[in-house]
């Protein structure tokens, strides 16, 4: 081989190791380029969020929008959920996205005696243009464990052609509570076999050292209008089981929609406040609007202002032993142990 195509050879050779280490950088160059790009975008992007969501979180918080929304899942549940309350005294939780997304998580107690006995927790959500839509989590600590029981409905209520037969049916919370020893405070359901102004059931239930936490109301259910109910038959006497409202303590909010009085049960003395709530809450949802059952609810408080309240049922709290008394009330039935503690009582 000539020297000059030695040469020549090498200088190709050169020239391509050049030509790569060129490329090379290149291709550096282009990854750091994008890359800061890339980083550029992403920081314009969050701070535009950081923008945007400042003043929406300053809105929500200093318009009382984010106690607004604990106010309205707190007044949705305990106003349609048989005994339990919603933990209204902690500070706001509710969280509003940038799509204007507003979500909650507030705990679920039951009074039983003396003592809030935390049972979970209750899961809301409700989109710009959506209906509020919430979950209530259980602690359950039984399989298959039964947390929420429906009331029955009287016939007269909604005058149907059938009637009670006293005696027929058999209470198997009974049976519980005769089990129970002394020293024990238990929450307890049950149902009417004829509806009543709540005054006169607190009538029969001044007898009784047990206080009321709810009591069912009568909305022209199956009589003005259809809902999803369940006829139970058993041994000749039916039940309806209906979705209602619930009667609940005295709750009052200022006008950013903080809590300012609230009671923990229904007494004789305020009972008149507690149905000024019981209206003023209903108006206040259907006002508001964006959930499930606001139709169904303009309908109730149409009827309950051209009939007046009649309860069907109540949901109270006491020692074991009261409470094992009140299932010899003639006028009561469908009776449900909902919970049970060690001794906490003072009495009403």
């Amino acid at each position: 081989m000539k020297k000059d195509d030695h040469v020549l050879k090498d200088w190709k050779e050169s020239e391509k190791n050049i030509d790569q280490r060129t490329a090379r950088k290149f291709v550096w160059r282009t990854r750091l380029a994008i890359g800061f790009t890339v980083i550029r975008i992403l920081l314009g992007v969050f701070l535009i969020y950081v923008l945007y969501q400042i003043p929406v979180e300053i809105y929500f918080e200093h318009s009382g929008k984010r106690a607004e929304f604990d106010r309205f899942v707190a007044t949705v549940v305990e106003t349609r959920h048989a005994g339990i309350e919603v933990d209204k005294l902690s500070h706001p939780r509710a969280e509003i996205s940038p799509l204007l997304t507003q979500e909650t998580t507030l705990p679920v107690y039951r009074q039983v005696g003396g003592w809030d006995v935390v049972v979970g927790e209750v899961k809301a959500k409700k989109r710009l243009l959506g209906k509020l839509s919430y979950t209530i989590e259980y602690n359950k600590k039984y399989i298959h464990e039964q947390m929420e029981y429906p009331y029955a409905l009287p016939p007269d209520l909604p005058e149907l052609t059938v009637s009670y037969q006293p005696g027929e049916l058999v209470e198997p919370a009974e049976a519980q509570l005769e089990k129970i020893p002394d020293g024990f405070v238990v929450q307890l359901q049950f149902s009417l076999k004829k509806g009543m102004k709540p005054e006169e059931l607190f009538q029969i239930l001044n007898k009784y050292d047990v206080t009321v936490l709810q009591m069912p109301v009568y909305a022209g259910e199956i009589k003005e209008f259809e809902t999803d109910r369940t006829t139970i038959i058993e041994d000749g006497v039916y039940t309806y089981e209906v979705p209602t409202l619930m009667l609940r303590p005295f709750v009052e909010y200022d006008e950013k929609n903080r809590l300012s009085i609230a009671d923990h049960i229904i007494t004789a003395e305020y009972l008149e406040e507690s149905v000024e709530t019981f209206y003023r809450d209903l108006s206040w949802l259907i006002e508001k609007g964006g959930y499930s059952e606001q139709e169904l609810d303009e309908k109730r408080l149409a009827y309950l202002r051209k009939h007046g309240i009649k309860v069907f049922g109540a949901t109270v709290t006491g020692p074991v032993r009261e409470a094992e008394k009140l299932i010899q009330e003639e006028q009561f039935h469908k009776f449900h142990v909902t919970g049970i503690e060690v001794w906490n009582w003072y009495g009403p």
